[in-house]
């Protein structure tokens, strides 16, 4: 398939869903939560408009990681029905910051294939910054909003040292995996 028309299909999804079950759910939160993911489509377009060009490819990983993160973990509410797609999820924005790090370095000329240990401490250290920024976020919203994101009425710490952990996992597997590369 196109990435184009994927990541259009994306975007019709995630406005589209977000849009269905706010008005079949009749709760007022659903729609704000339909108003938030507005900001969430247009983010590509505006990168473009600042001149940094994103490829149809790093769209598609933007895109589908909103749909799952964002639609299918807080709209369709998985986060609270499956126990481990919150942890499966943080994997995978440890893997995603790890490319938003290397998109970093491609866009500044600094990725350099020779330079294999400045590449992956680059990246590896880009994923624990956006998991740690992540949960400071998290705890911040709890405690302006009253919330429970970080679970912390019922876990503690846990949550959020198990959020941090398996994003810097996945920081970790893609570093690895671009240090093998060399490209």
């Amino acid at each position: 398939m196109n990435m184009k028309i994927l990541n259009q299909l994306f975007i019709i999804l995630l406005l589209l869903g977000t849009l269905l079950v706010a008005v079949f759910a009749y709760l007022p939160s659903h729609l704000l939560t339909y108003f938030a993911v507005i900001p969430l489509v247009i983010i590509p377009d505006m990168l473009d408009k600042m001149k940094l060009n994103l490829e149809e490819k790093d769209k598609t990983i933007y895109f589908a990681f909103v749909f799952f993160a964002y639609f299918l973990g807080s709209v369709v509410n998985l986060y609270n029905i499956t126990w481990w797609y919150d942890i499966l999820m943080h994997f995978i924005s440890g893997i995603v910051a790890g490319y938003l790090g290397y998109f970093i370095l491609r866009k500044l000329k600094m990725y350099q294939g020779k330079n294999n240990i400045f590449n992956f401490i680059f990246i590896l250290s880009f994923s624990i910054a956006v998991a740690g920024i992540w949960e400071i976020a998290e705890f911040s919203m709890d405690r302006f909003t009253g919330s429970n994101l970080q679970h912390w009425l019922d876990t503690g710490v846990i949550d959020t040292m198990e959020d941090i952990i398996c994003g810097t996992l996945g920081g970790l597997v893609f570093a690895l995996f671009k240090a093998k590369r060399k490209k």
